[in-house]
């Protein structure tokens, strides 16, 4: 996925946020296990096309993934590399973002070392 892919679906991700008011959902392919059930009235941003890994940068242990990334992806995108994941969740269906954000975490990578 290229960069200039990347800014093209953040400038329509930002126009959709822009273009109205009141409270924020995120319309995705995936389940949220901890989310309120009942209509809440929200809009919803679309951010089902931020799925891919940007880029891997294995000398410097780096990979650069949109938030929509499943770990599963992520694996799939680093598995010829050098680079290894500091966490491994349970699930490969869990986001980079839902990660980043604390949900659904409880692999054994979290529990190393305590």
């Amino acid at each position: 996925m290229s960069r200039a892919e990347y800014a093209a679906r953040k400038e329509r991700l930002i126009a959709q946020l822009r273009a109205g008011g009141g409270p924020v959902g995120l319309r995705k392919r995936t389940s949220n296990l901890f989310r309120d059930r009942a209509r809440t009235g929200k809009r919803r941003l679309d951010v089902r096309a931020f799925q891919h890994v940007l880029a891997v940068e294995p000398a410097a242990g780096v990979v650069d993934s949109e938030g929509m990334t499943t770990y599963e992806a992520l694996t799939d995108a680093i598995t010829d590399g050098d680079v290894m994941q500091a966490v491994v969740p349970q699930l490969t269906p869990i986001t980079i973002g839902s990660a980043a954000a604390g949900v659904g975490l409880v692999a054994s990578s979290l529990r190393h070392g305590l």
